[in-house]
């Protein structure tokens, strides 16, 4: 059911995309990157308090919650300037997803850097907690604790340093590179023995690294097509994390022969790749928006 309505999401991106100007549109997906993350990081922990003292009350909480954020939906003006088509259900729909691709080749680049940088970043996920309980012993807890650094990471790139990245490289696959060349590094370093404490820093700042290649790739996708497609292309990207999951939940087989450290250092150089095609991506239709200091 968790994956039947997760839909949602790339409609809930382009939508926010499709709010902005142009020049706006890494900014809009910044902040995107910033709700996701205070989500994530306050969704669990309130799940939690909450399951405490009932096991259902968390589930109640999320109901009143979606109520709650359909009626702000009903409420709002998205898309109320364009024609909408007939809705046509179609199960060849998410394979006619991708099948599309061949009439748009100007998303190809973007695509294929986002689902190798995706790709790579989520075989590490996986594989570090594994590490962290196995090599460094790390509690339930530690590990949630651990996801909360991972977090920080997130918030502190979104809020604070992808505007100066973005004033100093100014063009979106610039960003993309220098995101996925730090990112890369850091994640082969993580294959190291850096000790417990430094495999935590190094979360940190992988999490920041990754927000640049993270949005700037997303806001290229975007604006390859015409504001009546970016839903489409935000569902490629929603698709290719989903796939990237699969595969890197399927991987986590083979830890009774391989180290996790050879799968860490492996999501760092698949990042790395992600630079070849995010080579090939063609000129934005306008530069970044970086918000004005006051």
């Amino acid at each position: 059911m968790a994956g039947l309505m997760s839909g949602t999401a790339p409609i809930a991106q382009a939508s926010m995309v499709d709010a902005v100007a142009p020049d706006a549109r890494g900014d809009a997906m910044a902040q995107v990157t910033v709700v996701n993350t205070v989500g994530l990081m306050a969704g669990p922990a309130i799940g939690g308090v909450l399951g405490h003292y009932d096991f259902r009350l968390p589930l109640a909480v999320a109901l009143v919650l979606c109520a709650f954020n359909a009626v702000m939906l009903a409420r709002s003006r998205f898309g109320e300037e364009t024609r909408r088509r007939a809705f046509h259900f179609d199960w060849r729909q998410p394979f006619l997803l991708f099948a599309r691709l061949k009439d748009r080749p100007q998303v190809v680049p973007a695509l294929a850097s986002f689902f190798l940088f995706q790709l790579g970043f989520l075989i590490y996920y996986t594989f570090i907690l594994v590490v962290m309980q196995r090599d460094h012993g790390f509690s339930t807890a530690q590990i949630g604790l651990f996801s909360v650094a991972m977090g920080i990471g997130f918030m502190l790139g979104s809020a604070l340093c992808y505007a100066p990245v973005a004033k100093w490289l100014k063009d979106e696959r610039r960003i993309a590179i220098f995101g996925e060349a730090t990112c890369g590094g850091l994640l082969v370093l993580t294959a190291l023995p850096v000790g417990a404490a430094g495999q935590v820093g190094l979360a940190v700042l992988i999490c920041i690294a990754n927000v640049f290649s993270y949005v700037s790739l997303l806001s290229a996708m975007s604006g390859a097509v015409d504001e009546t497609e970016r839903g489409w292309v935000m569902g490629l990207s929603s698709a290719s994390v989903a796939l990237c999951v699969f595969i890197a939940g399927l991987l986590t087989s083979l830890l009774a022969t391989l180290p996790a450290a050879v799968f860490l250092g492996a999501g760092g150089i698949l990042v790395l790749l992600a630079i070849a095609p995010a080579l090939r991506i063609g000129p934005i239709v306008a530069p970044i928006a970086v918000p004005a200091r006051r």
